[in-house]
């Protein structure tokens, strides 16, 4: 394994999905820590994500893992939950400056305003929870308070933002009355940043 992480460049992108046990995603996170890779992204897919839930020794292991390794920029690729004890840990990584969650809800596991390098927080299913987009914006200005966090990215997936643009209009509204202005950003996504 060591001699594999190796010979790839300083700086990788990582995707973990399959795990055949927590000794091998041990012995894969250990490698990429001791050959000193620069993380740019690690991104945890559906089947390990679906393994956490019912494998408490990967998850102890996931934990101790996150809080060490030099990632740039995490993401969860699941319709999974993701379990608390690893977005608890979150704030540990040193270096992480940009974090992909589902919905505001997985906001309440991680210490955001103890993120010393976190300044980007973006959602896959900000708007699947069935909660008004106005209550959704709310919780978003509460869940910025007292972090370093500046850009926000929120997939508009399903289109409402055309369907009901009352509402969208509303969930913009309150996002601008807390100093958060629209800025471009990808296709199928809502960026704004937080100005001083």
């Amino acid at each position: 394994m060591w001699a594999i992480l190796g010979a790839l460049p300083e700086r990788i992108e990582v995707f973990v999905d399959h795990a055949k046990s927590p000794t091998s995603a041990n012995e894969f996170f250990d490698a990429l820590y001791h050959t000193k890779k620069v993380i740019i992204r690690l991104d945890i897919g559906t089947n390990y994500s679906h393994r956490c839930d019912s494998d408490l020794a990967l998850v102890d292991m996931t934990v101790n893992w996150l809080a060490k390794l030099p990632i740039h920029e995490f993401q969860f690729m699941t319709f999974l939950s993701i379990p608390a004890e690893i977005l608890g840990v979150l704030h540990l990584a040193p270096l992480l400056g940009s974090l992909h969650l589902q919905n505001v809800q997985d906001c309440d596991h991680v210490a955001l305003s103890e993120c010393k390098s976190l300044w980007e927080l973006s959602f896959t299913e900000l708007f699947d929870d069935g909660e008004s987009p106005e209550r959704i914006a709310q919780r978003l200005v509460r869940v910025l308070k007292g972090t370093k966090i500046e850009l926000l990215k929120m997939s508009l997936r399903g289109g409402w933002e055309e369907e009901i643009p009352s509402d969208f209009m509303n969930f913009v509204a309150v996002l601008l009355q807390h100093g958060l202005h629209k800025q471009p950003g990808p296709p199928g996504y809502f960026v704004c940043r937080k100005l001083e």
